[in-house]
């Protein structure tokens, strides 16, 4: 056991003194003083002025200060010591709490419940609302019964379901529904009328028994099938009503009397996610190495490191000041010696994401074959700080998660659905309800929704960059790649909105920005990527031309083979060379030995860093994605075969389906 000599410590505080001088924690064990006679004599004082200012009975007008005031005394007695005076003064306050709760039923047999305040809220003390409630309801059932609408929304509001219980609740909305109009031959404006009404009163939907409304997605399956939905939307039930999920074609066959007779059919013409990067920031910070040793640092790891090195990076730096380290959370140091830090920069991004949502929404009675038609447009927003680049040995890492937001919190924002609230449909269709419009026959709905999934479809298509006015169109389809690792490399347009690169070139980066050839920035999110076969898709924010590969057993060497990429951040580059080989050969990506061999097309067009990940054409085809070559080998370079892009394509690519052997 160690032991501990602290000389000339007379008193308490002097050890004390010394035992934080040394930087052990004192957690002082000394009872807390006794409370001041004085102030409890004074608090007991004020307790029983305060009730002898009380008297009971008391005008109405007065039972709200009453019952603050019985609060309040009870509040001031609950810390006092136990004592002969408190406990006098305690049951004085009980004795009339007692008094005022036997003078309840009476006093609430007089009160006029429907145009009194709330008996029960201002009551000086609580009481058993619903046993006091039940004991009166054949008689309040009778002034309901000739209350008007604005009496019941009153009572209905001063007493609650807290107040009356389950039974009279239910019985008191059903009076609420009839009061507030009669269904007008199955009305819709007259049901959502009803249905607000009820909602501001407080009802639920199982009080009212409430009707059934149906809802039917009628999204195009085209947009839904090829991603062209970024997200969701769905109706937030916010009226009291009930709700069935119907399939379309139940929504539109005849209607036989069965609920719902009222279904609500909604298309999601657009739902896009616009994300910006609005500026980038560097952060200082501060990494902690290991410990000094002389004129060297012993790091973490135990390596041992030449003073004035970079351990983690090899560069010539300087070490900050070693108390440094404290100042950054590192409370526990691994090894004897100065801690020794480095300073660095981290990114910050501040990030805005928007989404843009068009609903195509109809609202058809089934019954009277009548139908609603509108578009509800919804917008929204939100920014978030996103830190990158920070450095494992950070002692702040875990504390930036507090401070700054994620890359998965920006996902899951954007993926979220959008939520229309019910009663927003319900207003704009009331305002707009003279547009509503017979219907000859179920057919001819399924006929406009068909033809409203088409103009969604064309403007879909309109941004599918079928034609350029450029000398050579397959630069239309190759971007260049940039990482956050101030990397870059090429891809090029599988899809109208899908990039193929190397997954060397994005490895374990979410978002890339890039660069298209007409000029235009753009970024992309990573979707799926095969590390043996070096691939990566990225889903694209802007629209770009794809490119048509070549298909068939008929690629030979000797063929012309043309290399399009950003050889050393030369953007837009081509070279000419041939195929000089079809061959498998190891992975780059994986260890020796790791996975299968890989089908790539060796060319001696050159292909060097910033070629990575783009096309290799014979003609206006896609042979290959450009992928590696040896260094110092001029002439050697090798290019993933279109048969392994095509079958990962058209396994992972919705929609997208094409035989590499040329068979239909």
């Amino acid at each position: 056991m160690m032991g501990l000599w602290l000389g000339g410590c007379q008193t308490v505080s002097e050890l004390q003194q010394g035992l934080r001088s040394i930087g052990l924690p004192i957690q002082s064990t000394a009872p807390d003083p006794a409370p001041s006679t004085v102030g409890e004599k004074e608090a007991l004082a004020r307790v029983e002025s305060r009730l002898d200012g009380l008297t009971w009975p008391a005008p109405m007008e007065t039972w709200s200060d009453l019952r603050a005031t019985l609060a309040r005394i009870g509040s001031d007695l609950q810390p006092l010591a136990d004592s002969p005076e408190k406990t006098a003064q305690r049951l004085r306050l009980n004795e009339l709490k007692t008094r005022i709760k036997q003078a309840a039923p009476a006093l609430f047999a007089r009160h006029d419940l429907m145009d009194g305040p709330p008996f029960f809220e201002i009551y000086p003390v609580d009481l058993d609302a619903p046993s006091l409630m039940d004991s009166r309801w054949p008689e309040i059932a009778k002034l309901l019964d000739r209350a008007s609408p604005e009496q019941l929304r009153r009572f209905t509001s001063n007493y609650p379901r807290s107040a009356t219980g389950d039974i009279h609740r239910r019985d008191l909305a059903a009076r609420f529904i009839s009061a507030t109009g009669k269904e007008q031959s199955g009305s819709l404006d007259n049901l959502l009328d009803r249905l607000r009404k009820a909602e501001a009163a407080g009802f639920e939907a199982e009080e009212i028994d409430a009707p059934t409304l149906g809802f039917a997605e009628a999204t195009s399956k085209t947009l839904l099938r090829e991603r062209q939905i970024d997200f969701p939307a769905s109706i937030d039930l916010d009226l009291p009503v009930r709700s069935e999920k119907m399939d379309l074609d139940d929504a539109l066959a005849p209607y036989r009397g069965e609920a719902p007779r009222h279904v609500i059919l909604f298309e999601v013409a657009l739902a896009k996610v616009t994300r910006r990067v609005m500026n980038l920031k560097e952060v200082p910070s501060v990494i902690f190495v290991g410990n000094q040793y002389g004129s060297s640092v012993m790091t973490a790891g135990g390596q041992v490191v030449e003073e004035g090195h970079n351990p983690v990076s090899g560069q010539q730096t300087t070490p900050v000041n070693p108390l440094a380290l404290e100042h950054y959370g590192i409370a526990e140091r691994k090894a004897v010696g100065e801690p020794v830090a480095y300073r660095y920069h981290f990114s910050v991004a501040n990030i805005r994401s928007r989404k843009n949502t068009t609903v195509n929404y109809y609202i058809l009675d089934r019954k009277k074959r009548t139908f609603f038609k509108s578009t509800f447009d919804v917008f929204e927003e939100q920014r978030y700080s996103v830190p990158y680049n920070v450095h494992w040995l950070d002692p702040k890492r875990n504390l930036l998660k507090q401070d700054y937001d994620t890359e998965r919190d920006i996902d899951d924002y954007e993926k979220d659905p959008v939520a229309i609230k019910l009663s927003q449909l319900a207003d704009h269709y009331r305002a707009n309800m003279g547009a509503t419009a017979r219907l000859a026959d179920l057919g001819s709905l399924r006929r406009t929704l068909q033809r409203d999934r088409n103009m969604a479809l064309a403007n879909y298509k309109a941004n599918a960059f079928d034609a350029r006015p450029l000398n050579d169109p397959r630069f239309d389809s190759v971007v260049a790649v940039y990482t956050g690792k101030r990397g870059m490399g090429s891809g090029f347009y599988v899809a109208p909105d899908i990039v193929l690169t190397n997954w060397h070139v994005v490895e374990n980066q979410k978002i890339v920005e890039m660069k298209r050839y007409d000029g235009r920035e753009t970024y992309g999110r990573v979707l799926a990527k095969d590390v043996r076969l070096d691939i990566a898709l990225v889903k694209v924010q802007d629209r770009g031309r794809p490119v048509s590969f070549y298909t068939g057993r008929t690629l030979k060497p000797g063929m012309e083979a043309d290399v399009i990429g950003h050889p050393y951040r030369h953007l837009f580059s081509i070279t000419r060379g041939i195929v000089s080989a079809i061959r498998k050969e190891p992975s780059i990506s994986l260890p020796p030995g790791a996975g299968d061999k890989v089908l790539f097309v060796q060319t001696d067009a050159p292909i060097n860093g910033g070629n990575s990940g783009g096309p290799l054409f014979h003609g206006n085809r896609v042979i290959g994605m450009n992928t590696w070559g040896y260094l110092g080998g001029d002439g050697l370079g090798f290019a993933v075969h279109y048969a392994e892009i095509l079958e990962y394509l058209n396994e992972h690519l919705a929609g997208f389906r094409v035989d590499p052997s040329g068979r239909s």
